[in-house]
């Protein structure tokens, strides 16, 4: 009987370690694509505000 409990003892210690290292890599993943997409938004932001400038300029010129 002890060592039916011991091997249920390590399968459940197995797979905590085994969800905690796959719950890390998750989180690794997560902070990796929030980044990615802080750096898309700010690549973005730069895009437009670069279009909106040319079209006031291009506009000031029409109307002169």
């Amino acid at each position: 009987m002890n060592k039916v409990i011991a091997l249920f003892l390590v399968l459940v210690i197995g797979l905590d370690m085994l969800i905690h290292h796959e719950t890390t890599k998750v989180k690794e993943f997560n902070l990796k694509l929030i980044q990615e997409n802080q750096m898309l938004h700010e690549q973005y932001q730069t895009f437009f505000k670069t279009i909106m400038e040319a079209l006031v300029i291009n506009g000031e010129k029409d109307e002169s």
